[in-house]
């Protein structure tokens, strides 16, 4: 146990010695320095130097910031080591400066010394960098850069950059300080540099290519950057400070353009953008550059290489829309893409062949012969291969993918807006693409691409400049601008054919549009027309025969009408609106499949009736009976006076129903004509009178179906008309025998005119009297209806006489006394025969303004209860537009109860919101709202999900940055309304403008054109219309940037000239003035009004008009002229406008 204890312990651990130091020299003097930098043959001493005065120059910019006596002291310490090391004798050219690091260079070169290989540059880098922001220093900075660029040092440079690449530190710090000298003092030594290009460039293109990470240390932080980084930080440097000869020259390089955009997507993103950022400014926008060096430097290699930006994948938490790579990669492309003076855009003639136009003469005197040899030669010429201009564009285009991501799409879409001759030959290309039918994203992005690309306007004058040639452009470019290859026969009837609704949804889409396209083409065709020439004729031919070509046969379009269910209302309405045009377009072809359009007919009458009107469904049911029965309309041998088994009367007694039953709009007048084109082959009614028969017909129906119990009076009139359309010569006959049985009547009221009708249901009569079945009450109105068609006939001017027989018959008939008591009560029931109804009626059938009379007559009248109202208000704009509960309240809704309580509207106003937490809560609410929607058995969720994906879109790409528009936020909140109810009178406009694109423009008021300058849906909903536009733009103004916008659409001006409507009412007239008014409480708002829209010269105007709203008015001009800039207004109108507002006030 002793000896135990006696042992000696473990040895204890040693410590490794820390790596020592080398303690830096704290510089105050510049003799100091002097020492410090003195060269010495020892690469020690030499390292510890350049550290010593490293650590010195990073100190003088930390305590730059801090004013103090040791900042200037180390500065003035600087300044006379400088002044020191300068050549005694300015003779002496050849003299380095700073001799002492030049010769420490040149040592370590020797010496065969890495680490002072690229420590010598590095100070002298940032050496100069410290001096370039220092005034008092150019001296200085001047001769350090002409001794660099001295032939030693470019020996050492030449090494330097040409080096082993496994030397990246030495060829980084050599390219760092290559770029100090060029950018120094605005690139004063730009130029000297570039003529010693055989150094200065030395293998630039392989360090292009370097991607290996080096360590470089600039000011207190220590950064990473590759080789490649380094080189082209030196590019671009040149590129701004080289003149434009020697900077074409850098351009015309291909293996140094070649390596900068060779692997471009895998730089960081900053740099990425410097390249995009610098070329942009000083090459494209440069215009003492040639285009032809432009055009050079932009191949489509380089183009192709900037277009895989599109791929490079987002950072983390950013939309891919938002990826600034992908915005600025963008934004290059359609700069440089769509401007013509940049070099890549040539000017083009459209659907013009280059060279084409040049011998329209000769091809003109060729067109008169029969056979049309030039025509055909030029057809067979350009149909597989199409010579163009822009043929880097074209080889460009095709490495785009825009069926994958929309901003290649709106990409190639401005390229094909700006150059429509790149259309043609981008489908001849592009054949590998099938649109085969799939239900992909792929397929899906495509579809709308090609959607896009018809919907594209006809160029003007087809391409020309100034006016159309007498030469048509081929059909074969043509074409291919209305349904292009990919839309092959084959391939659009296996869509229609599809069980996928959505994928035969698309393709009549796509087939719509391109009939739209057609129909707008062939009108260009012909306002173009030579009357001497039938060029333009035979190139209308040839065209519609390469659509029908091309476009699915008729019965396949019936077919897949005919196979979609009614519950798809939507897709049938589409198929609908399709056949439509094929009547309308290419009847030839349409008239070949057979279409038992009555079947069809049938069911949507059925649809529309009475009992089913308030449907949902119902403004889709009354757009596919429209479509209808323009069909039926054309179609040949049409069974009008026949009781399909779907209904309970005959197609032209429920057309006559239906007429009675809907409001005044487009649908009741396409009825009405259709009504009367029956009848001009029927023969039921007399036409020779001012106003038909059938008007007279149409108001004794109005009151039979004001009863309540108008049942009995159609079955009474459709087996009426039916018996007549059967029988016509047993009645003809029996107004024989009434005209002759007076023969003391003149032959004057003997050739007056005179219906069957009227004698066929005076026949039909008794035994509708007999009827066991039909109530009394029914029974009068019959009676009624009876009694008031015979004396409308009389008022509109037909047979007195024979219609006197026929009431005698009826009144004095024998045995017929029941008879007799009936139709003496519904003669009693009218003061004056024919007075009185008939005068609403015929006004109502023939004047086009029965609304705006309507209107007028609410104006004239007594004042309504808001009068007192008039929407002039002096307070502030109300603030907190969103309502921040909506944010959660619909989550535990039924999707219906909450589109129907406002939690949706309410949700879409939250984001216009000032706080930014709100606005991106609302959008993800939304995009959540949506896909419980879509999931949901809601009726109108195809139209509303539209709506609010679109809002999304919309908003997705402002919202980060600041709040969404608030006319935007007003009319999608209030446009949610509309889409819930079909019968709302915006309800096709506003699904026709969400078809427009995914996207809505933010410097646009919509829907303002399509309402104030286009003819509402219906006759009588146009103030409806109105009404509803001028609530959301008072709703949404609110910012100086709504008044902007109002501004450059004309909002004020166009309203101004609506309320000088004489049938506007007053009510409408006040929300005008509450908008103006609404204006002159944001900032500059009444200085707009007053020197833009010359707001006060309109109400002067109107004062002398002798204004209703006169109080009003000058009480709006007064809060202009206080609110306004008094000023400016002088100034702009020559200090008149104190003896303006004098008369103003006078008026």
């Amino acid at each position: 146990m002793d000896d135990r204890d006696e042992r000696p312990g473990k040895r204890p651990r040693l410590d490794p010695k820390p790596k020592r130091k080398d303690k830096l020299l704290d510089i105050q003097t510049w003799r100091q320095l002097r020492e410090l930098l003195r060269f010495q043959q020892d690469p020690v001493l030499i390292r510890k130097g350049l550290k010593s005065f490293r650590a010195f120059l990073e100190s003088i910019s930390a305590l730059e910031s801090v004013a103090g006596p040791d900042s200037a002291n180390r500065r003035s310490s600087l300044q006379a080591y400088l002044e020191r090391e300068k050549p005694r004798n300015d003779d002496q050219k050849d003299t380095h400066y700073l001799p002492d690091l030049m010769q420490a260079w040149s040592y370590a070169s020797q010496s065969n010394d890495d680490s002072l290989l690229a420590a010598v540059p590095d100070v002298l880098a940032l050496l100069l960098n410290k001096i370039s922001t220092m005034i008092d220093f150019q001296e200085y900075g001047v001769l350090l850069c002409n001794t660099i660029l001295m032939q030693a040092q470019l020996k050492l440079l030449s090494r330097g950059l040409s080096t082993n690449q496994a030397k990246e530190k030495i060829v980084s710090a050599c390219l760092r300080l290559l770029t100090e000298v060029v950018s120094f003092d605005g690139g004063l030594l730009a130029r000297k540099v570039y003529t010693l290009r055989e150094s200065t460039f030395r293998s630039l293109a392989r360090n292009l290519a370097f991607r290996k990470a080096a360590s470089r240390t600039s000011g207190l932080q220590t950064e990473k950057l590759t080789v490649r980084e380094y080189a082209i930080r030196y590019l671009l440097t040149n590129i701004i400070h080289q003149d434009a000869v020697r900077k074409g020259d850098l351009l015309r390089q291909k293996d140094v353009i070649f390596a900068l955009y060779k692997d471009i997507k895998e730089d960081p993103s900053d740099t990425i953008i410097d390249i995009l950022t610098t070329v942009e400014r000083h090459v494209i926008q440069d215009k003492s550059i040639h285009s032809g060096v432009k055009r050079g430097f932009l191949t489509d290699w380089v183009l192709g290489r900037i277009a895989t930006l599109y791929g490079r994948e987002s950072s983390l938490g950013d939309l891919a829309d938002e990826n600034p790579v992908r915005r600025k990669a963008h934004e290059f492309l359609l700069l440089v893409c769509t401007t013509p003076s940049l070099g890549v855009l040539s000017l083009q003639s459209g659907w013009y062949p280059p060279g084409m136009n040049q011998d329209e003469t000769n091809y003109d005197e060729l067109s008169e012969q029969p056979d049309m040899p030039a025509l055909k030669q030029r057809e067979t010429k350009y149909r597989e291969k199409l010579p163009i201009r822009n043929s880097r564009l074209a080889a460009f285009m095709l490495s785009l993918r825009p069926y994958s991501d929309i901003l290649q799409n709106q990409l190639l879409l401005k390229i094909f807006g700006v150059a429509p001759e790149l259309v043609a030959d981008y489908f001849f290309k592009k054949r590998s693409f099938s649109f085969d039918p799939k239900l992909t994203a792929t397929w899906s992005g495509y579809s709308m691409f090609l959607f896009s690309v018809i919907k594209m306007p006809v160029p003007r004058f087809c391409g020309l400049e100034g006016s159309f040639s007498r030469v048509p452009p081929p059909t074969s470019i043509v074409i291919e601008n209305i349904l292009p290859q990919p839309l092959t026969q084959k391939v659009l009837t296996r869509c229609l054919n599809q069980n996928t609704s959505l994928i035969s949804f698309f393709a009549v889409r796509l087939l719509i549009v391109a009939f739209e396209k057609l129909r707008a083409v062939l009108q260009v065709y012909m306002s173009s027309s030579d009357p001497v020439s039938s060029t333009w004729d035979q190139a209308v031919s040839q065209l519609i025969s390469e659509f029908c070509r091309r476009c699915p046969r008729m019965k396949d379009v019936i077919t897949s009408f005919r196979s979609t269910p009614e519950s798809q209302t939507l897709q049938r309405e589409a198929i609908a609106r399709l056949l439509v045009m094929y009547y309308k377009l290419i009847p030839q072809l349409a008239l070949d499949g057979t279409f038992d359009v009555s079947v069809a007919l049938s069911d949507a009458l059925s649809h529309v009736d009475p009992g089913g009107i308030q449907n949902k469904d119902s403004g889709m049911h009354l757009l596919i009976l429209e479509h209808l029965l323009f069909i039926a309309q054309c179609t040949p041998n049409m069974r009008w006076i026949h009781k399909p088994e779907h209904l309970k009367l005959s197609l032209f007694t429920t057309l006559l129903k239906l007429h009675v039953q809907l409001p005044e709009g487009r649908l009741r007048n396409r009825i009405n004509l259709l009504l009367r084109s029956i009848n001009k082959e029927a023969q039921i009614f007399q036409e020779r009178t001012e106003f038909s028969a059938l008007e007279a017909l149409h108001a004794s129906l109005n009151s039979a179906e004001r009863s309540g119990l108008a049942t009995s009076t159609y079955d009474y009139l459709d087996n009426t008309v039916i018996r007549l359309f059967h029988r016509p010569v047993h009645y003809e006959d029996k107004l024989s025998s009434l005209l002759t049985e007076d023969s003391n009547d003149s032959l004057s009221s003997k050739d007056a005119p005179i219906s069957l009708l009227p004698i066929a249901l005076v026949e039909q009569w008794p035994y509708l009297e007999r009827s066991e079945i039909i109530v009394d009450a029914a029974k009068s109105v019959a009676a009624s209806f009876l009694a008031e068609l015979i004396g409308h006939c009389k008022r509109i001017g037909e047979n007195e006489r024979v219609l006197t027989a026929l009431v005698e018959e009826l009144v004095n008939g024998p045995g017929r006394d029941n008879n007799k008591r009936i139709f003496e009560t519904a003669l009693d029931q009218i003061p004056n025969i024919g007075e009185g109804l008939f005068d609403v009626a015929v006004h109502d059938e023939t004047s086009p303004h029965t609304a705006d009379a309507l209107y007028v007559s609410s104006r004239q009248g007594s004042p309504s209860k808001d009068d007192g109202d008039d929407g002039i208000s002096e307070e502030a704009l109300p603030e907190g537009y969103e309502d921040s509960k909506a944010l959660f309240s619909w989550i535990n809704k039924d999707v219906q109860d909450a589109v129907e309580d406002g939690d949706v509207a309410g949700l879409i106003r939250c984001l216009s919101s000032d706080d930014l937490s709100i606005r991106m809560q609302a959008l993800s609410g939304l995009a959540k709202f949506v896909q419980k929607m879509e999931t949901s058995s809601y009726l109108e969720k195809q139209t509303t999900t539209l709506l609010l994906q679109e809002t999304i879109h919309t908003a997705k790409s402002i919202v980060k940055e600041r709040p969404f528009p608030t006319y935007l936020a007003a009319f999608s909140s209030r446009a949610v309304s509309v889409e819930t109810d079909p019968q709302h009178p915006l309800y096709p406009k506003l699904n026709h403008f969400l078809q427009e694109g995914p996207v809505w423009a933010t410097d646009r008021i919509p829907l303002m054109h399509k309402i104030l300058l286009h003819p509402p849906e219906e006759d009588d909903t146009h103030y409806k219309e109105i009404e509803w536009f001028l609530d959301f733009v008072i709703e949404g103004f609110r910012t100086n940037d709504d008044l902007n916008v109002y501004r450059r659409q004309h909002t004020f001006e166009r309203c101004c000239s609506l309320y000088s409507s004489p049938y506007l009412s007053a009510r409408l007239q006040r929300k005008i003035l509450q908008l103006i008014s609404r204006a002159t409480l944001v900032e500059g708002g009444s200085t707009t009004l007053v020197t833009r829209s010359g707001m006060l010269s309109w109400i002067d105007a109107r004062l002398a008009l002798e204004d209703l709203n006169a109080v009003t008015l000058r009480r709006l001009a007064t809060r202009l002229y206080d609110t306004c800039d008094q000023g400016h207004v002088a100034a702009w109108n020559g200090g008149a406008i104190g003896e303006h507002m004098a008369g103003i006030s006078r008026v």
